[in-house]
C-alpha cells in the first residue's frame, strides 16, 4: 500500500540516525569539439605570457570599472533595499557584500 501525500514514506521508521545525501545531478561532459568544449580548451591551455599587454591592461581596467560600478551601485535604494530582504531571509554566519561594511554580520 502505497503512502498518502501526507505520510511520510519513513513512517513508523527511526530515522534519527539516518544520514540523507542528496543525489549530485551531473550533466554528461561536453563536446571537446563543440563550441563549449573549444573555449575549456582554449582556456586550459592559455598562460598570461601569451595574452598581448594591450589585452591584459584591457582586461584590468575592466575588473576595475565593475568594481566601481559595484561600490557606486552599493547604495542606490533599490541595493539598499535589496541587501535588507537578503539579511532578513539569509541563515546565519558572514557574507562579504561589496560597498557595504566589510563583512556583514548575519546573525
Amino acid at each position: 500500500m502505497a503512502p498518502h501525500a501526507t505520510e511520510s514514506p519513513f513512517s513508523g521508521q527511526d530515522i534519527s540516525t539516518t544520514t540523507f545525501k542528496p543525489k549530485a545531478v551531473l550533466s554528461p561532459p561536453s563536446d571537446p569539439s563543440g563550441v563549449t568544449g573549444q573555449l575549456c580548451n582554449w582556456v586550459h591551455s592559455i598562460s598570461l605570457d601569451s595574452v598581448p599587454d594591450e589585452v591584459l591592461e584591457r582586461a584590468k581596467h575592466l575588473i576595475l570599472d565593475g568594481l566601481a560600478c559595484a561600490v557606486v551601485g552599493a547604495h542606490v535604494p533599490w541595493s539598499e533595499e535589496t541587501v535588507r530582504a537578503v539579511e532578513s531571509f539569509e541563515a546565519d554566519g558572514e557574507s562579504t557584500v561589496i560597498g557595504w561594511d566589510k563583512v556583514r554580520d548575519l546573525m
